[in-house]
Parts: C-alpha cells; sequence; structure tokens
C-alpha cells in the first residue's frame, strides 16, 4: 500500500500493543534500568531493537525508493521513524495524568513529515 497506510499501520501497531498493554511498563524498565542492569538492555537489544531497526530500515528503503521521503535522514537513521514512539511512551508515563498527549494525532503529523516529498527550490 501506500507509504502513509505503511507508517499509519505501523503505528497503529505500537499504540495497541504496547501503549495499549503492559508491554509499556516492559520498555519503561528498559530505560529506567538498562543502564544498571546492562545485561538486561543487551538481552533486549538483541531480542527486540535489532529487529524494530531492521523494519525500520526497510520502511525507509521503501519510502525512499518511491520518492515518498522528505530527506534522507531516516535512511542514515531508522530510528527517527520511532522517536516519537518512545516520546508518547514516557510522556503517557509521566505527564499523561495532566497533559494527556494526543498520540494519534502526534503520530499522523510524523507520518506527514516524513512522507512529504522534497519540494524543488524556486528560482
Amino acid at each position: 500500500g501506500p507509504p502513509e497506510q505503511l507508517l499509519e499501520s505501523m503505528f497503529a501497531l505500537f499504540r495497541h500493543e504496547i501503549l495499549g498493554t503492559n508491554r509499556k511498563l516492559v520498555v519503561r524498565l528498559i530505560i529506567a534500568e538498562g543502564a544498571r542492569f546492562p545485561e538486561l538492555a543487551q538481552f533486549y537489544h538483541r531480542e527486540v531493537i535489532t529487529r524494530v531497526i531492521a523494519t525500520l530500515e526497510a520502511v525507509a528503503r521503501k519510502l525512499h525508493h518511491e520518492g515518498r521521503l522528505a530527506s534522507d535522514g531516516p535512511l542514515l537513521y531508522p530510528q527517527l521513524i520511532a522517536a516519537p514512539l518512545l516520546l508518547a511512551l514516557i510522556w503517557d508515563g509521566l505527564f499523561a495524568q495532566i497533559d494527556p498527549l494526543d498520540v494519534e494525532g502526534l503520530l499522523a503529523a510524523h507520518a506527514k513529515l516524513l512522507t512529504t516529498a522534497k519540494r524543488k527550490k524556486r528560482r
């Protein structure tokens, strides 16, 4: 499908399978305690992060191949695609009760930023 749909599906999966479940607590645990327990961080990186990064790289290549990537940043740093997902996760744990975040709106805006084709400079 279209790149926007690919990103939307990926983001929806995160919202439902991570933010919408207790799995978010595992990610928060890794963020909070990974430095103190490097074996835990290494395990999570090996079993989860490397797979996520491979998927993000594939998404970035697909968007680039279709001319739909706004810049080459996500090709070089596929973590840029997932950055608002971590923001949403952290925000949810710290500030949701006092300042709820519109995660769906945030991710839609992010997808638009990623997929807005480069504009030619006017002379």
